[in-house]
């Protein structure tokens, strides 16, 4: 019952029942654009059906080439006021990512030096090195 149950419901419309319950190995994942976007569709099927949608929505246009930070040209800028996205690089624990990744993060509106305390000891806790 609940989110739950309508979510699974989703699901199964979405990808069929078996492959609703069929996790793909990792290395198929970007193959199957299906399940590859499937968070994305989740979370907007859930974000329409909200009671609060759309009136208690900002809608922000969107222009990619402008308003992103992509992992193919990754660089961060030293403000943040124009960009709407970042597609992070991945892994973004890693040694190579984790010091361009934090930064990001730091340069958040809000964040305060408590905040990237957790974050660091977050990722020294959870996060993987390469």
């Amino acid at each position: 019952g609940g989110l739950e149950g309508v979510l699974e419901e989703v699901l199964i419309r979405e990808l069929g029942e078996e492959r609703a319950y069929t996790e793909p190995p990792p290395s198929q994942l970007h193959k199957d654009l299906d399940m590859w976007h499937l968070d994305q569709r989740l979370l907007s099927f859930s974000i329409s059906n909200a009671r609060w949608y759309p009136t208690g929505v900002e809608f922000v246009p969107r222009y990619p080439e402008r308003d992103r930070l992509d992992r193919m040209r990754w660089s961060v800028p030293n403000t943040l006021e124009r960009l709407t996205d970042a597609h992070m690089p991945h892994p973004g624990y890693s040694r190579q990512h984790w010091p361009s990744v934090r930064l990001l993060m730091s340069r958040l509106e809000g964040i305060t030096a408590g905040d990237m305390a957790w974050v660091d000891a977050y990722k020294d806790a959870f996060g993987e090195g390469d």
